[in-house]
């Protein structure tokens, strides 16, 4: 048969805004009545359907500034009352199954409404009267799970197209058959007709929804922060420069409150950077982990930049994640960057080059106290204009070298620092000298970032020296000492004598020694001396010249002495030297002693080199008649010594004397002696000395021989006269006697 008309049955409501007061969940309820009979007739077997819904605003309107709202669920009870009358067989065993559609939307803060959902509801009747029957049940939209139900998109199914037309309200579309379906009726089957009476009474429904807290994101804990600033200060080029921060969803109520993720970064620059892409469903009261922000350190200068950090509600319901919640909300994090790269020092001995090893030579210098040389050095920082200042920490010297450079000196870049590497060469011995100046020094990271680190340098300064000690001449004779005397002894007048001597250029063990030159020679004391010395233009050290003669031409007798003075200085190596050089006086002082020869001779006065001793008669019977004579040295104390080393003669046995060899008679000394002649033999007698003499002068050259004669004579007779030698005394004795009366008369 055909469907009835629809009876619609209206209920009396009120549009209703809702606005959430509590985070949780919270269910509004509403009774509707029917106002009329709202009775309809089926005539069965049939299906008909009605529809009754709410007016347009009933639970549609929700304020959710709040707040998030997650979910919703539409709970009914729908009571209807039906009546079965049957004709024919079978009565009573009739069943009626009511079916009832529930349809609803929502709109949020004045928004377009979107469908929460729909479901169905049944119950049935066996036979008889099913009055006041109802159907109950809780709808949840989209499912009937909890943890998936979310708002913000339609289920599939269920009959939306009374719905669509009126979007704002709930609607109710009721569906009742009574088919006449065949029933079990005491073992008895049966089929007939009914009429059945349908009445729907009231409708009980209620809206359940899920409310939650925003996320509150922050960089801090406890007090919510949206703004931070990132100072990380001044940085190496190069180095690792970042901050690390947290993002916390500070909501005090974990269970109701939305988790928060990272939806977008915006902002930033090349100078700047974020390790935070990536951040999902931070629950309330919990931190992430760390992320970092930094710099761009592969270049110099300031650098600055923000980023924007979009966190937005990503709200769950038992811990599943809602899509398309409703009044969800994004909180923008706000970051500032700022710092400065510089670069690092570069310290360099060079201002065009990175020069961290440099040398100095100081060439040759002498050894003596107080002769310090010094090189000028430059300490310069080529790191440019953006680098920090380079400051030396220490400086270690050896070998005698020093410098002028103290610690904590700070270099800045292009402001190079002059110093100076010296040298004291009275320190340590002669030769060559080799040394270093060893500096450290580190970056200056006074108003660095926190945990900036240093790099240390080291620079070395090699230093050498050749030190050469002083010319020490002397004469090779002593070699203590720059005089010498040279005695030629004595030396007989008229005659020449030399000595040799030499120079040396001393070298001691283990020295490094300059060459001296004889620059000249100054005579003006040499007396009666000369020498064949002559200038000379060097003498290497350990040297010794060949040998020089200083000579003597002996004129006057006596102490003979002159001198010698050598002007002699130091001959610097042919690259030069520092210093001045020095002058050094050598005295050569010569003496000798000239004596004259001896000069014998029977005389003191003058020379007699001849005498005679002539006894005259000498009576045989008288015995030995002595003579005596001299023998003298004529000089002075100036004179040789004479030593009579020979006699010979006489000749004659009849002369005799004492005379005998001498060694020394002292010039203008004499020494006297006689000549006996013994006659014992009748006759003239006749004799000869010859007397040999030379000077005494031991060690002097050029001794002479001398001689001297002494020649004897006399006649010996005998006193007994012969008679005519008798005759001839009487005669003799009367003349005499005559000749003496004579005069004594001639007196009378």
């Amino acid at each position: 048969m055909t469907s009835p008309v629809v009876a619609q049955t209206a209920l009396s409501t009120s549009a209703q805004t809702i606005t959430p007061t509590a985070i949780g969940s919270t269910t509004s309820t509403q009774t509707q009545t029917a106002t009329g009979a709202g009775t309809t007739t089926f005539n069965t077997p049939a299906t008909s359907s009605f529809t009754t819904f709410v007016a347009p605003g009933a639970f549609t309107q929700f304020n959710t500034n709040t707040g998030i709202l997650v979910g919703a669920r539409l709970g009914a009870d729908v009571n209807y009352n039906v009546s079965l009358s049957a004709t024919g067989a079978g009565t009573g065993g009739y069943k009626v199954t009511v079916n009832s559609t529930l349809e609803a939307s929502i709109a949020v803060n004045g928004g377009t409404p979107f469908v929460l959902g729909s479901a169905a509801l049944s119950t049935n009747c066996n036979g008889g009267d099913c009055a006041n029957a109802s159907a109950n049940n809780t709808v949840f939209f989209p499912s009937s799970t909890p943890n998936n139900r979310r708002a913000g998109t339609a289920s599939a199914g269920g009959n939306l197209a009374a719905f669509t037309s009126n979007p704002q309200g709930f609607t109710f579309l009721t569906q009742i058959s009574a088919t006449g379906t065949t029933i079990t009726n005491n073992a008895t089957t049966t089929s007939g007709t009914a009429t059945t009476t349908a009445r729907l009474t009231s409708n009980s429904y209620s809206l359940t929804y899920d409310y939650l807290n925003f996320s509150t994101p922050s960089f801090t804990t406890g007090t919510q922060t949206t703004s931070a600033t990132a100072s990380i200060g001044r940085v190496f080029r190069g180095s690792t420069a970042t901050q690390s921060f947290n993002v916390t969803n500070t909501a005090a109520s974990p269970t109701n409150t939305s988790p928060t993720s990272l939806t977008s970064v915006t902002g930033g620059n090349a100078g700047v950077s974020t390790t935070l892409t990536s951040l999902s469903n931070l629950a309330a009261g919990q931190t992430s982990g760390a992320f970092t922000v930094g710099l761009n350190t592969s270049t110099v200068g300031a650098k600055s930049g923000t980023f924007t950090y979009a966190m937005t509600d990503t709200p769950t319901v038992g811990g599943v994640a809602v899509s398309g919640a409703a009044g969800m909300r994004t909180t923008n994090l706000t970051q500032n960057v700022t710092g400065t790269v510089v670069d690092r020092a570069s310290p360099s001995f060079s201002t065009s080059s990175n020069d961290t090893t440099t040398s100095v030579n100081f060439g040759n210098v002498y050894r003596d106290a107080g002769n310090q040389t010094s090189s000028a050095l430059t300490l310069a920082n080529n790191g440019g204009g953006a680098a920090v200042n380079a400051v030396l920490n220490s400086v270690t010297t050896s070998g005698g070298f020093t410098t002028t450079l103290a610690n904590g000196l700070q270099v800045a870049a292009s402001t190079p620092q002059s110093f100076t590497a010296s040298f004291n060469p009275n320190v340590g011995a002669s030769g060559t000298r080799n040394g270093t100046l060893l500096l450290s020094l580190s970056d200056v990271t006074t108003g660095m970032a926190a945990g900036t680190t240093a790099n240390t340098y080291s620079m070395t300064v090699n230093t050498t020296a050749t030190v050469w000690d002083r010319a020490n001449p002397q004469f090779a004779a002593t070699q203590t000492g720059r005089t010498q005397t040279i005695n030629l002894g004595t030396v007989f007048a008229g005659s020449t004598a030399s000595a040799n001597f030499a120079l040396t250029n001393v070298a001691d063990a283990g020295t490094n020694r300059v060459a001296t030159s004889l620059n000249s020679i100054n005579t003006a004391a040499a007396g009666n001396f000369s020498t064949n010395l002559a200038p000379l233009s060097s003498l290497a050290a350990g040297n010794t010249t060949s040998n020089y003669t200083a000579s003597f031409n002996s004129t006057a007798a006596g102490q003979n002495n002159g001198t010698f003075v050598l002007n002699m200085a130091d001959v610097a190596p042919s690259a030069g030297i520092a210093g001045a050089g020095s002058n050094y006086q050598l005295t050569l002082n010569a003496t000798a002693n000239v004596i004259n020869h001896a000069n014998p001779s029977f005389n003191g006065t003058t020379v007699e080199t001849s005498k005679t001793l002539d006894f005259g008669t000498v009576s045989s019977r008288g015995g030995p008649v002595l003579l005596n004579f001299s023998l003298f040295n004529i000089g002075d104390t100036n004179s040789a010594g004479l030593q009579l080393f020979q006699i010979d003669g006489p000749g004659n046995a009849l002369f005799s004397s004492n005379v005998s060899p001498f060694l020394n008679l002292a010039g203008g000394a004499f020494n006297n002696y006689t000549v006996t002649l013994n006659p014992l033999t009748l006759g003239a007698a006749s004799g000869l000395y010859t007397l040999l003499f030379r000077d005494h002068a031991p060690g002097v050259s050029g001794v002479r021989q001398y001689s001297l004669n002494l020649t004897l004579s006399g006649t010996v007779f005998d006193p007994v006269p012969e008679p005519g030698t008798w005759m001839m005394m009487m005669l003799g004795f009367g003349l005499v006697g005559a000749v003496a009366r004579r005069r004594a008369a001639v007196t009378a």
